[in-house]
């Protein structure tokens, strides 16, 4: 179905992504944005920014980063975040 609705695009520009896991089951899950305005109990201000808020995610190197958007989508109750610097989605442990 994914096939017939949809173009293949970056991770970064799609809306939806399609999963094969290692027993060929095909999953196809949606891409969620949440912006730092919808993220208001989670929100840290950061004063070298002015009226930016930002919001902390782990990075895969143990490091963390203050972003003001999270992409994410979720599979077999595990979450996976976009990753600016490798361009893929991390698994969140």
């Amino acid at each position: 179905m994914l096939i017939c609705t949809h173009n293949r695009c970056s991770l970064e520009n799609s809306k939806k992504v399609l999963l094969i896991d290692h027993f060929m089951q095909k999953f196809t899950e949606n891409i969620i944005c949440i912006s730092n305005d919808r993220l208001s109990y989670h929100q840290i201000r950061d004063d070298h920014d002015g009226d930016d808020y930002w919001v902390t995610i782990p990075k895969a190197n143990g490091n963390f980063e203050n972003v003001n958007s999270i992409l994410y989508f979720e599979n077999k109750k595990v979450r996976y975040i976009w990753d600016n610097d490798v361009r893929e989605f991390m698994k969140l442990h």
